[in-house]
């Protein structure tokens, strides 16, 4: 059983550094390159209101907390663990000799 939990838990560790490097990049990328208007809503104002800032325009900065990066890396480890569960439950109590008759 541990060792189909611990094939699970490097899975999720794969997956969340690979995810997380990705997201990173591609959050830095889409970020710097999508303009934005310089307030609330589409008009650059509170919503309902009419804009007086014409023209103006900023990007869009992603924020990366430590906090984010330590849940996207350990989310998706706990997620493959508990999906690795039952799996490596069931083949725990099965008898070597079966398992390898069907394989």
């Amino acid at each position: 059983m541990g060792m189909f939990l611990s094939e699970a838990a490097l899975s999720g560790i794969v997956g969340g550094v690979g995810g997380t490097i990705l997201g990173y990049d591609l959050s830095t990328i889409i970020g710097g390159a999508l303009p934005m208007s310089g307030g609330f809503g589409m008009g650059g104002g509170p919503p309902g209101q009419a804009s007086s800032i014409s023209g103006s325009s900023t990007t869009l900065t992603p924020v990366f907390t430590s906090e984010l990066i330590a849940f996207s890396l350990l989310f998706p480890i706990g997620i493959a663990i508990l999906a690795g569960l039952y799996p490596a439950w069931r083949a725990s109590r099965m008898n070597p000799v079966v398992a390898l008759k069907y394989e």
